[in-house]
This record gives C-alpha cells, structure tokens and sequence, in this order.
C-alpha cells in the first residue's frame, strides 16, 4: 500500500470480502487494476460502481452467484459486472435481452455519465443480468 493508500485491486478484493461475509451470494472476482489509486479520481469512481453493483444485485437479483471483472486498460477501464439472478424486470419486453443504459440503476449511470464512460445492459427473465462499463483514463 503506498502513500496514496489502496490500490482498485485492494481496495475492490477488500470490499468483496466483506459482501461475501455478509451474503450467500457466491462473488467472483478478477480484478487488475494494480497501482491504479483507489481514494480518488477514476478509480475512487469504479470501487463506488462495484459496490452499487454489487449492492443491487444482493437486494434484487436472487443470485447464487456474480462475477466482477476489473481490468485497467491503456486507454481507459473496463468493468463487467455479471449474475445468474432474476434479471431484470423489463428484459421480457427486451431485444435480445439488450436495455437501454437508461434501465441502469442510476447511481451506476450518473457515475459514468460524469466519467464520459460507456456502459451497456444485458439481461433476460430468470437468466441473470450483465452490465459492461468503459471510464477513460483521467
């Protein structure tokens, strides 16, 4: 831990323990995003989506289990954040299974919103939910 304190993967692996002791939610994570500080700038921004995400899916979903995926690219982040749960409630009317960002829970979108990320949501009635996010670097 350096003088700027945790890294997104501390930071990221820290608090997905704490939502396993808490839940029976299996929670897979992969993340590398080494050296990439976690107080503040974008990585401050994607240890908050993980948590929302991850919040989200113990309250609504009903999942056995969720995969996180972190990876700090060149250019920019991207995150996946996957469940075997419910799906979400408007993915029967869905093409494909794909929903419009705007069906994101808010507090996700906003944060990426404000980065200029991307994000994108798939998901299907009793076959889980997967929301893919990419933040630019600072």
């Amino acid at each position: 831990e350096s003088a700027l304190g945790p890294d997104v993967d501390t930071a990221v692996r820290e608090m997905v323990r704490d939502f396993r002791e808490r839940n029976d939610t299996t929670i897979e994570l992969r993340s590398e995003a080494e050296g990439i500080p976690a107080r503040h700038g974008v990585g401050f921004e994607l240890v908050q989506i993980v948590r929302e995400g991850l919040t989200n899916i113990l309250r609504h979903a009903r999942a056995d289990s969720a995969l996180v995926t972190v990876a700090a690219e060149p250019m920019g982040f991207n995150l996946v954040i996957k469940d075997d749960g419910c799906g979400f409630p408007t993915a029967a009317d869905s093409n494909n299974g794909e929903l419009p960002p705007s069906a994101a829970p808010w507090s996700i979108r906003e944060r990426v919103e404000a980065l200029g990320g991307t994000l994108s949501l798939t998901s299907h009635v009793g076959g889980g939910t997967e929301i893919r996010i990419t933040l630019p670097r600072e």
